[in-house]
């Protein structure tokens, strides 16, 4: 199965528990996934995906909540981002 242009370009998809999230990690793109508490008995409590292995979720602790699970996602983001600029930074350095 060839993996539609569109998606083909993607680097990572981030969303809630719909169908995009399924897609995504069906075919094997990075995504991040928040589930709120009271999410279907398929995402099994407190691992990642063993559908999707390239898929992360980020668990609501209390119902409503959302913000503790946001935050979550900002400073893994920033992480990444940081490891990139810094790989990127690297590499320079060895052209050089």
């Amino acid at each position: 199965m060839q993996m539609p242009p569109w998606l083909a370009a993607e680097q990572g998809s981030l969303g809630l528990d719909h169908d995009p999230a399924h897609l995504t990690g069906a075919l094997g793109v990075p995504t991040w996934t928040l589930l709120p508490t009271d999410c279907d008995w398929r995402w099994i409590n407190d691992q990642d995906s063993p559908w999707y292995p390239a898929m992360r979720l980020f668990r609501q602790r209390r119902a409503h909540e959302w913000q503790p699970v946001v935050a979550a996602v900002q400073e893994n983001l920033v992480r990444i981002v940081a490891d990139r600029r810094e790989l990127q930074q690297q590499n320079c350095l060895v052209r050089l």
